[in-house]
């Protein structure tokens, strides 16, 4: 059976926010985007156009992160406008901006950031995020984990009747684990239960430090 049929068809998903790492010494994003702030404000103090950005997105990395990725894919974009909205919602916004002429947007008002700088603020909000996350300990992660996970699996492992039919139990079905972390907390956790616990897809760093998956899901439970 495919992956994503297991998944659909498990009896329980499990979703762990933020606060499932914050045991770990893992800041929450509220800990962590005014650390970040100030990294990036430092970092590029004498580029123009950041310090205006950062305003715009505040405390939301997940804002920030696809803003800089929209940005990075139009290398066509020989620069963008920073315009402070002063709080209005896109539905009061007006249909055009008062200081947009109509006939090109050279002539908008704010503070300019070159669009080459938006690839390099995005590989340093990786790099601090990477930095930040990264390192997991393993005794906590078992520690904090295993009393849950244990009682969550031993729940299910074996095979029983659901409202979408027979649960075949986890010798050949999943429970699927999602995180909305950038920690590999959860990996760390199966690696160190290997024995109980087999990863089948998880958070991983590119070649380059990059972040490339986040997610986490573990299957099957061996008892």
């Amino acid at each position: 059976m495919a992956r994503t049929s297991l998944i659909k068809f498990s009896p329980a998903v499990v979703f762990l926010g933020a606060g499932a790492s914050a045991p770990l010494d893992k800041p929450t994003m509220a800990g962590f985007m005014p650390h970040l702030i100030r990294r990036l404000q430092t970092e590029f103090a004498n580029v123009d156009g950041v310090k205006g950005l950062l305003f715009h997105i505040g405390h939301d990395l997940e804002d920030l992160l696809e803003h800089l990725a929209s940005m990075a894919s139009m290398p066509y974009v020989k620069a963008f406008v920073m315009e402070k909205t002063d709080g209005l919602n896109e539905s009061s916004l007006p249909p055009l901006p008062s200081n947009i002429d109509p006939d090109g947007a050279m002539s908008a008002n704010g503070p300019r950031m070159a669009g080459s700088v938006a690839s390099r603020l995005r590989a340093a909000v990786h790099k601090a995020v990477i930095q930040q996350y990264r390192l997991v300990d393993r005794e906590k992660a078992i520690s904090l984990y295993a009393p849950f996970l244990d009682l969550l699996f031993a729940h299910f492992a074996e095979q029983r009747m659901t409202e979408r039919g027979t649960w075949p139990g986890l010798r050949s079905g999943l429970l699927p684990i999602f995180t909305t972390n950038y920690d590999p907390a959860i990996e760390v956790f199966c690696s160190g239960r290997f024995s109980d616990y087999a990863l089948i897809d998880g958070f991983k760093y590119g070649a380059s430090g990059y972040l490339v998956a986040a997610g986490a899901c573990t299957a099957p439970w061996i008892g």
